[in-house]
């Protein structure tokens, strides 16, 4: 990957994870106002976690449609001031999330997310938001609805379907592909095959059913 630099802000970023610890990410460098050429492979919420930034203000600041399936190798894209990250859970909303417990407000969380929706419909499973204020300047979004409204398949293609139960908000989405099993897409993502199952429920106990073609839900747990 190669990174352009355009200013720097030394600090140290940290992510709290969903039992409420906190982990010290290896480099304390934030880096503000930077160009960001992505690797074969990367996602927008490995991105996100990597540099310790909000998932939707990439996706946001960088037109990409909502599930970042139009992310490709060897673009560049813009990215947002590193904050203290939180990856979303399961059942979390933007509520649960700015609690009194984190010594965060609704407003708060709202001004240090930018690219939320005010009713939060947007709170994407498994992406990262930010719990501080990022560093630099505020984010001016641009305004992305033609960008995003676009189909992230080659022309003539349609784009996949998520699997019927399978939280359509889940970041990221893996497409099937013909001899995947639960163990195999399992080691891929570094979770427990019943893990995969319990967030996509329409896979059955014996996982005999999953089908090429259609998007699971493959968010670290």
């Amino acid at each position: 990957m190669f990174i352009t630099i355009l200013a720097l802000f030394t600090s140290v970023c940290i992510r709290v994870t969903a039992a409420g610890s906190i982990a010290i990410l290896p480099s304390p460098t934030c880096f503000l106002n930077l160009n960001y050429t992505v690797a074969a492979g990367e996602t927008c919420q490995t991105i996100a976690q990597n540099l310790s930034v909000s998932t939707n203000d990439i996706i946001a600041l960088n037109c990409l449609n909502p599930q970042c399936t139009n992310l490709r190798a060897n673009s560049t894209i813009s990215l947002p001031g590193c904050c203290t990250t939180y990856t979303v859970q399961q059942n979390d909303t933007c509520t649960s999330i700015a609690s009194p417990a984190r010594n965060l407000s609704l407003t708060n969380f709202y001004t240090f997310n930018p690219a939320l929706n005010s009713n939060c419909s947007n709170l994407l499973f498994g992406s990262n938001v930010c719990l501080s204020q990022p560093n630099g300047t505020p984010l001016s979004l641009p305004s992305c609805s033609a960008q995003n409204s676009a189909s992230s398949t080659s022309a003539g293609t349609s784009a996949p379907s998520v699997a019927s139960g399978t939280n359509t908000t889940c970041l990221p989405l893996y497409t099937a592909e013909t001899g995947d099993t639960c163990d195999s897409i399992a080691r891929v993502y570094h979770f427990t095959p019943q893990y995969f199952q319990q967030i996509n429920p329409s896979i059955n106990g014996a996982c005999t059913n999953i089908i090429a073609g259609l998007e699971y839900c493959v968010s670290q747990p």
